[in-house]
């Protein structure tokens, strides 16, 4: 399947968004002003629902589904994939999986006591991929 894929596009961009609506648009923004061949790149939006306790179906957060629209709207082939718990594990494993060429990520404003306690998702992934992480902010 990975090589099916591979043929298809020339770049595979994997955009872990939250539930943040002004993170995902900086992600969005990133891989817009790229200078891309939308139609040889796939954008694979991902989203963990690790932190739902209901057994109920869940909507899709606001964020993903604008990140989904605004990528397809601009003539990007878009794809949706949820990750596994803990989301660095399931970022890692979605981006070996899927041959990602390209992670983006947008960094939270964590004080330095709460990354040696809980640790950052960010830092993790950046720290065990072998392939561009590019983290974005929420300020210009």
């Amino acid at each position: 399947m990975i090589g099916c894929l591979r043929s298809l596009y020339v770049h595979i961009i994997l955009l872990p968004v939250e539930q943040d609506i002004d993170r995902a648009r900086k992600q969005i923004e990133f891989v817009l002003d790229q200078p891309f061949d939308k139609d040889r790149v796939k954008c694979i939006v991902a989203y963990s629902y690790t932190d739902e306790t209901s057994d109920e179906p869940v909507d899709r957060p606001r964020s993903v589904s604008m990140a989904l629209d605004d990528l397809s709207s601009e003539g990007y082939t878009t794809e949706f994939r949820e990750l596994n718990s803990p989301p660095s594990d399931g970022i890692k494993l979605l981006a070996e999986e899927t041959d990602v060429d390209h992670i983006v990520m947008s960094g939270r404003k964590l004080s330095p006591a709460k990354k040696i306690v809980f640790g950052s998702v960010t830092q993790i992934v950046i720290l065990n991929m072998d392939i561009p992480v590019t983290v974005v902010g929420t300020h210009s």
